[in-house]
């Protein structure tokens, strides 16, 4: 391509024009770099108020961002305290050294296999990082892979001297339970302790469970025909008791837990075997609880070995009765109206004022009212009453452990 002579002309015109934008831009420019270089000097001289907080300061508001104890934090995501390791060096070297935030462990999930295979080291590190503070432990061994349950067990019962609320899934397990409760557990204040009998075992459950601060207690049994386990609670302290178990099983437990206030009883349709009478005496007792546990039939031999077991409880200070009437031996399903009344006369309490029947077949409510004219509220129901006590915390307690 030619370059005329009108081309020259026009590019030495058009160089000083581009000499005096460019001129421009670099006044512009230069502007930019010096305010940029401010507002760089300010933001490098700003000091962010958290990273100014003492560590003490940051770990309390910590404590504020997982559930509250003793309710356990999950082990990976939004609310457990492994997030917080995750935004910066110091707040991970600030939550590792920060013994609240890793004492409430649980382990009661079914996540994947890759994950289940972490348990031992999760739980090891975590109480690691607890230092001496009272533990919280929801342990439910069928989540936890067959292979690594005695490991696992093993990194708990080292630190067994410093749990306070305890939920324990043994499943068929039960070969743990001596080493569970092999020695006091000092600081222990809530349990909750559940099994599976294997039909395969060879022998009954036997534990002494000691514990000078044990207040709350759930125990499921889960004996099996023609066990007779002994497990035995000793807590001068112990004003709350849920139970699963046969009356055989019940029996002695209650008879050393006299301080009761409020008692929930699950009894097993089988039955442990004939056995003396059991007299026990709660002088303290406010709330009596009996179901029959699962949907299972109650053989009607049962319900005699039942009978005799209540008539042998007296709560001088009962306030609420909730019973199924047909766990009660009876003639016949009209009898049962009077099978009720001769329980209520059995516990001698004259403060009873909630009364709740369930499973009757026998008896109206008029007439539970004209039999019992001094208990001021009396329910009657022919299926199913349980919701009336879980809807009903105010009067038939709460029953959930503070740890969920």
């Amino acid at each position: 391509m030619d370059y005329t002579a009108l081309d020259r002309a026009t590019d030495r015109i058009r160089i000083p024009q581009l000499d005096i934008e460019i001129a421009d831009l670099e006044t512009t420019l230069a502007a930019r770099r010096s305010e940029r270089a401010a507002a760089r000097k300010r933001l490098d001289a700003y000091s962010y108020p958290v990273l100014a907080m003492a560590s003490e300061v940051i770990s309390e508001i910590f404590l504020h961002c997982i559930p509250a104890y003793p309710r356990c934090p999950p082990l990976v995501g939004t609310e457990s305290p492994t997030k917080l390791t995750q935004i910066c060096r110091l707040w991970r070297q600030i939550a590792h050294l920060t013994p609240g935030l890793w004492r409430a462990i649980s382990i009661a999930r079914f996540p994947p296999r890759r994950r289940r295979s972490s348990y031992p080291a999760i739980a090891e590190a975590w109480l690691s990082r607890s230092g001496a503070m009272l533990l919280s432990i929801v342990l439910e061994l069928p989540c936890v892979l067959d292979l690594q349950r005695a490991e696992i067990m093993a990194l708990f019962l080292d630190h067994r001297a410093r749990w306070q609320y305890l939920t324990l899934d043994l499943e068929s397990e039960e070969q743990f339970l001596p080493d569970v409760f092999a020695d006091s557990l000092p600081h222990l204040q809530e349990l909750d302790l559940r099994t599976e009998r294997d039909p395969d075992d060879g022998g009954p459950l036997s534990a002494i469970i000691s514990s000078t601060f044990l207040r709350t207690a759930h125990l499921n049994l889960n004996a099996l025909p023609g066990d007779r386990s002994q497990v035995i609670l000793r807590s001068h302290n112990l004003s709350k008791l849920s139970l699963c178990a046969t009356t055989m099983e019940v029996s002695p437990i209650l008879s050393e837990a006299v301080n009761l206030v409020h008692i929930r009883l699950y009894l097993q349709s089988h039955d442990a075997g004939a056995g003396a009478p059991m007299s026990a005496t709660l002088p303290r007792l406010e709330t009596l609880i009996v179901n029959l546990h699962g949907e299972s039939e109650l053989p009607s031999t049962n319900r005699h070995q039942i009978k005799h077991f209540l008539h042998g409880i007296s709560a001088p200070v009962l306030r609420r009765l909730y019973i199924e009437a047909d766990l009660l031996e009876s003639i016949n399903e009209e009898n049962q109206l009077h099978a009720v009344v001769s329980l209520v006369d059995s516990l001698a309490s004259r403060c009873l004022q909630h009364l709740a029947v369930t499973y009757t077949r026998g008896g109206t409510l008029e007439e539970y009212q004209q039999a019992l004219p001094d208990v001021a509220n009396i329910t009657v129901d022919g299926e199913d009453g349980s919701d009336l006590v879980d809807d009903d915390p105010d009067c038939w307690q709460a029953w959930e452990l503070n740890q969920k």
